[in-house]
């Protein structure tokens, strides 16, 4: 039944791209209704052949295709056989002053667009069957970890102390004859002095047997997919992780393979590094160009469902564009500690010990949209939408964080290096918040009001008579503080319990006074991102 769904689809999908090839090549040579008004009968045969032959052949059969250029093949045999017929019959029938260029325009324009298309939805298909689990992965993502009530967390946090000493696991000692140093010094990491010094340096080498050890240079998983389960203390891969095809599965096999304490040492070409390569190379002009291509197709599109099997299919997901925090959110998340990292000959290393069992979360945060649980009118809970603008796999650093950075003046965490870059610059001018326009057209919020808080949010620091004053309006998609220009969260509880007083009398009045001092001090910059107010 899935099947004749997806093929009835596909058929409609394909009406649509003749009309709109149809309709878009006459407009473009004269007034379509004067154009079909002159020459009628032509038109009307031309465009009821394109759509027969699309009906009778298998080119919408896209499931069954066997490979990309099966797929081209049949679009371009169907195409030639309803251009042929057309040109025959209008021939055929004396149809004069029916311009080639209509008949060719379209059997153009249709077959590029059809032969993109289906592509698409082949590629998307395959990476469907082959990657089950990865395909399934949302556009719009609910991840364990509130990112507001992360930074709560962090706000309690205090100047840690770094330990510098090397990672010595409980492991017995072996004897030097048995241990991995000699091995690796001598073998594995001969051509690679500047690494063998810092795995060194960081980790008691004496403690991990050379029997219990693996060292490859291998982006295939079958190397590692046959070892049994926790056998290995150490694993050494010198071949960068942008060729995994499925990172996440890589390294939850590692961490089966190795013993609790095991330790994992990987390595990969960062964004910031591919950044580099390119300006280096190709200078600053055309490596900013290039770049920007190479990041929208190796970074952007892996994350958007409809283009991932495409690029799956192009490259076999070798290449991949890895930002640093995001490697670190994956190795946290297949549970993964960090020991050290550090960048060795343009690449960054990364030496982790297995702490836990890989997490079970099925959705943690990857696609360009988050929701998060708000609270909302009668302590209704709602979904908040958001862009996202953290790394992916963020969420799974917040132990990392507690343990190795400070907190800013503010009480926020100094210099967040989870946020993109990009993320810094939507949430300054607010362009994250852009999505909850659909929960104001669902009705979960209005355009000026409260703030929208989580449930632990709202618990930790609103006193009771306010969580009642707030149950009786939905909140805003424009906060109320920002009227106010708040500066701290005292000031913030402040201006809401005014705004919500005053409304209890007047709320039309008082909202559109909120609402004309509130877009007065934003396009004024008088206050700034909503971040500000986190």
């Amino acid at each position: 039944m899935k099947k004749v769904t997806q093929r009835i689809l596909a058929y409609i999908l394909d009406f649509l791209i003749i009309t709109f090839s149809y309709v878009l090549v006459v407009m473009y040579r004269d007034n379509f209704w004067a154009f079909v008004d002159k020459h009628a009968l032509a038109s009307y045969m031309t465009y009821a052949i394109w759509v027969l032959f699309s009906l009778l052949s298998r080119k919408c059969h896209i499931r069954d295709k066997k490979s990309a250029q099966d797929v081209i093949r049949s679009t371009l045999k169907t195409n030639f056989v309803a251009l042929s017929t057309s040109f025959i019959l209008i021939v055929l029938f004396k149809l004069p002053l029916f311009p080639r260029f209509i008949i060719f325009g379209m059997a153009a324009l249709t077959s590029i667009v059809e032969i993109v298309i289906f592509l698409l939805i082949y590629y998307s298909l395959r990476f469907r069957q082959a990657n089950p689990p990865q395909a399934t992965l949302p556009l719009v993502t609910k991840t364990l970890i509130d990112e507001e009530d992360e930074e709560d967390i962090l706000k309690d946090l205090k100047q840690p102390k770094k330990d510098t000493s090397p990672y010595s696991p409980s492991f017995s000692d072996s004897q030097l004859s048995e241990s991995v140093i000699v091995k690796l010094w001598q073998k594995y990491l001969d051509k690679h002095n500047a690494l063998f010094d810092y795995i060194s340096e960081r980790i008691n080498l004496t403690k991990f047997s050379e029997k219990s050890a693996l060292i490859i240079n291998s982006a295939t998983y079958f190397n590692i997919e046959h070892i049994e389960p926790e056998s290995q203390q150490l694993f050494i891969n010198l071949h960068k992780i942008n060729d995994f095809r499925r990172v996440n599965l890589y390294f939850i096999k590692v961490n089966e393979n190795l013993v609790n304490g095991g330790v994992f040492v990987c390595c990969a070409e960062t964004t910031a590094q591919r950044h580099n390569r390119f300006m280096t190379k190709y200078g600053a002009l055309f490596g900013k160009i290039l770049y920007s291509f190479d990041f929208l197709f190796r970074r952007v599109s892996p994350k958007i469902p409809v283009l991932q099997g495409l690029y799956f299919g192009i490259t076999n997901g070798r290449d991949r564009t890895l930002s640093e925090t995001e490697i670190l959110g994956r190795l946290y998340f297949c549970g993964f500690e960090l020991v050290g990292h550090k960048e060795i000959d343009k690449r960054s290393y990364f030496i982790v010990k297995k702490v836990k069992e890989p997490s079970r979360d099925e959705h943690p945060s990857y696609g360009p949209l988050i929701k998060l649980k708000r609270v909302g009118k009668e302590g209704k809970l709602f979904n908040c939408y958001k862009l996202r603008t953290m790394h992916p796999y963020s969420e799974y650093l917040q132990e990392y964080i507690q343990s190795t950075y400070s907190i800013g003046t503010s009480g926020k965490f100094a210099n967040d290096f989870r946020i993109t870059s990009w993320g810094l610059w939507f949430r300054k001018l607010w362009l994250d918040e852009l999505p909850q326009f659909y929960n104001l057209a669902k009705g979960d919020v209005k355009v000026i009001g409260v703030r929208a808080v989580s449930p632990n949010y709202l618990k930790r620091y609103y006193p009771e008579n306010l969580v009642k004053l707030r149950n009786t309006t939905k909140p805003g998609l424009i906060p109320v503080y920002t009227a106010d220009k708040s500066q701290s969260l005292q000031e913030l509880l402040e201006s809401e319990e005014k705004y919500l007083l005053s409304r209890q009398n007047k709320p039309i009045i008082t909202d559109i006074k909120y609402f004309s001092k509130s877009m007065f001090n934003i396009v004024t910059r008088r206050v700034k991102s909503l971040d500000n107010y986190r």
